[in-house]
């Protein structure tokens, strides 16, 4: 008896102490390797923060230079909280009532929204853009096809058209209302400054 006595306590010192040991470690590393694995994707709460007032900042430039026909430069530049990679920023056209009640106050069945998202960490924003639903972004297709030039070409000076209705990546913009007594329509030169 004696001897199995001795026999369990040499197993319980040298076998189950430092499997105890070893399993708690390796749970704690286990935790670890999780834990970061989703601080690489989880955005930060300032984050959250930052991104909605740079897509406020935007929305206010855009309906300023829109509306007030007063020309605006955006600087709309990316911070450590954006991820180039997997966000799209644009403006939408919705005709869902649910949708533009839901973001815009005036409970209109149409609207324009400016949207960000992003397809790694599935987080999105949806701001309601007051401007005119027929709204124009000129681009050097459209000024090709159009019978009236609206936005000079400023590829020389560093500067592209863009469309905000397809993407809208991080840089510096330039708003100019190019909207002309004759158009039904505004017309938008959203020029956006080459990297």
């Amino acid at each position: 008896m004696l001897f199995w006595s001795a026999k369990s306590l040499i197993f319980n010192e040298f076998v189950l102490k430092p499997m105890k040991t070893i399993i708690l470690l390796a749970s704690f590393i286990v935790f670890l390797v999780l834990f970061s694995g989703c601080i690489g994707t989880t955005p930060q709460p300032k984050c959250f923060v930052t991104l909605e007032n740079q897509l406020e900042g935007l929305k206010t430039q855009l309906e300023t230079g829109i509306n007030q026909n007063v020309a605006q430069t955006i600087d709309f530049s990316g911070t450590e909280c954006n991820d180039s990679d997997n966000e799209q920023i644009k403006i939408s056209l919705y005709n869902q009532p649910k949708i533009c009640g839901d973001f815009c106050a005036t409970g209109q069945s149409i609207c324009t929204l400016l949207e960000y998202s992003n397809s790694k960490t599935g987080v999105y924003f949806k701001k309601c853009l007051d401007i005119p639903l027929d709204t124009i972004f000129s681009t050097q297709e459209y000024e090709a096809q159009s019978s009236t030039k609206h936005c000079e070409n400023r590829q020389a000076k560093g500067k592209t058209l863009t469309d905000l209705k397809e993407n809208i990546p991080h840089g510096t913009y330039e708003i100019i209302n190019k909207t002309t007594p004759q158009d039904n329509f505004p017309v938008i030169c959203a020029y956006k400054k080459n990297e």
